[in-house]
């Protein structure tokens, strides 16, 4: 009788080493590819561009030449409405994947293998790029070029200020870099409760770090490397890839090395956080071309409202509001994280104020939430704690040059890489686009919201 052990049963010869093993078709996914936010945003893709960039006019001032005047008086002097030009330049978002040749020829007598293996490898890559993507989506915009204040905080993940960080980045000791804090770039007077200092870093990123100095100018400055893991709300590791030691005051971005050009700083998206304070009011501030209004004035600016406290219901009624008051369009969907709508729902639940249950399907998490009318509230994992935003749909746009998808150029996805010396392919996954504001004042945040069971 012949055994499948390692040894012998009973005398008997083991088969072990002619048994092959069987791999099941299935990958068990462990990964969370849930964008809600970023979903609901896409439905705005209806606007196809090409050219140098898009240009539109924005109306930022009424005639002033009305009013009531006596019998006999002089007719009021004559006025003008007032335009600015919007502009708009897309920011090109990259996927790439890589297969040796030897990978390859080692399952061609497997067609159906390599095959299988591929399709995971691009499955995968898509669903990683539209992770990234969506959590860039609570990002900053790009400073301009008005504004004087050296501090940008586009494409952002954290800063260290750790003043003295251990290790020496190789794998036994990597650096230790144990207070971490401004996720996304946003401060700290506007992040409270400060919990999550670390959440917008993964195990395996390819990182750049620096001053914002440093990560701005057009020469190489800090380092590079990767994330080895993300040991608790404070403290990343980091294996060194070159450059200079993480220090204290260095902001990570996500990148390859430390080289203008190959990171995210400056290069991302006009997300979310350009409706926030934080970014309007930097020093001549600017976005999409046009200066940012100030005080009271909310031709060109958003609003904002400091919540600093608890939970309160009664201040998104007020948000709303308010925004519909001074604003030029109808807020319709509200943007926070999980525990944002688990405090509302735990406030509305004894009272029965809501006019329908949550709806869980397929993931999708949603409440109806009433004050003047019914708003759309989605919960999204990347939405920065202790914040909502409070979006005007119809005043938002992407002007897509391209969607997301493959690059085919040359009727094939997998591109040889012999002419590099490469015994391998390559293959692209890539979009041109930008995320549009037909207005400011159109949409508004509450900031600093403090909420019970938030996680660390």
């Amino acid at each position: 009788m012949a055994g499948v052990s390692k040894g012998t049963v009973s005398g008997a010869t083991s088969l072990d080493g002619l048994l092959k093993d069987f791999y099941g078709p299935r990958i068990a996914e462990q990964l969370n590819n849930s964008n809600f936010a970023l979903d609901r945003l896409e439905k705005r893709k209806d606007m196809k561009w090409s050219g140098r960039q898009v240009k539109f006019p924005i109306h930022t001032q009424r005639n002033s030449g009305v009013g009531f005047r006596s019998e006999s008086g002089s007719l009021p002097g004559a006025g003008a409405q007032n335009y600015s030009q919007a502009s708009i330049t897309d920011v090109l978002f990259y996927g790439t994947i890589q297969l040796t040749g030897l990978a390859m020829d080692s399952v061609l007598s497997d067609r159906g293998g390599f095959r299988r293996a591929l399709d995971s490898e691009m499955r995968g890559l898509v669903n990683d790029a539209k992770d990234h993507f969506g959590s860039k989506i609570f990002g900053f915009g790009q400073a301009g070029a008005n504004v004087t204040d050296a501090n940008s905080y586009n494409g952002l993940l954290g800063l260290c200020d750790d003043a003295a960080v251990a290790g020496d980045g190789s794998t036994e000791t990597p650096w230790i870099c144990q207070s971490m804090k401004n996720p996304l770039g946003y401060f700290e007077s506007d992040y409270v409760p400060a919990q999550g200092q670390t959440r917008y870093f993964k195990a395996g990123q390819k990182v750049v770090w620096g001053t914002q100095a440093q990560l701005g100018g057009a020469t190489a400055g800090g380092g590079y490397g990767t994330i080895d893991s993300v040991v608790d709300s404070t403290t990343i590791n980091v294996l060194e890839g070159g450059g200079a030691a993480p220090a204290q005051n260095d902001w990570f971005v996500m990148g390859s090395e430390n080289t203008a050009g190959n990171y995210e700083f400056e290069n991302g998206l006009n997300g979310l956080g350009s409706l926030h304070t934080q970014y309007q009011e930097r020093p001549n501030a600017a976005f999409q071309g046009i200066s940012v209004t100030t005080g009271q004035d909310y031709t060109w600016q958003s609003y904002n409202l400091d919540n600093n406290g608890v939970f309160d219901e009664s201040q998104i009624h007020q948000t709303i509001h308010n925004i519909e008051e001074v604003g030029a369009g109808k807020p319709s969907l509200l943007v926070s994280h999980y525990t944002l709508l688990k405090e509302y729902y735990e406030e509305v639940l004894g009272n029965v104020q809501f006019t329908s249950s949550p709806n869980f399907s397929g993931g999708y998490q949603t409440l109806k939430f009433s004050s003047d009318r019914e708003y759309d509230w989605v919960v999204d994992k990347y939405c920065p704690y202790g914040m909502m935003y409070i979006l005007s749909e119809d005043d938002l746009f992407w002007a897509v040059r391209r969607d997301f998808g493959w690059d085919d150029r040359g009727g094939a996805i997998l591109k040889s890489l012999a002419v590099t010396g490469n015994d391998a392919v390559r293959a692209f996954y890539k979009s041109y686009l930008q995320l549009g504001y037909e207005s400011l004042n159109a949409h508004g945040v509450i900031s600093r919201i403090t909420v019970s069971g938030m996680p660390t």
